[in-house]
């Protein structure tokens, strides 16, 4: 829905249909990095958080299994 609003709109104003693909399919890989960016930043906060209120078991983190 939001995709041919943004067409619709953009149309309107003059601009190409060539463009407009161009754009759409830009804009779902763009939206898949900045999912991938907003969750490291989530872990890397929950992280820093945790170590800072002392409540990281640094052993436990570093096992690896």
């Amino acid at each position: 829905m939001l995709r041919a609003c943004h067409n619709l709109m953009l149309t309107q104003i003059g601009v190409p249909a060539e463009a407009l693909s161009l754009i759409m399919g830009i804009d779902s890989l763009m939206g898949m990095f900045r999912t991938a960016v907003n969750s490291t930043g989530d872990v890397a906060v929950a992280l820093i958080v945790t170590k800072t209120e002392k409540m990281l078991n640094i052993e436990k983190y570093n096992q690896i299994e």
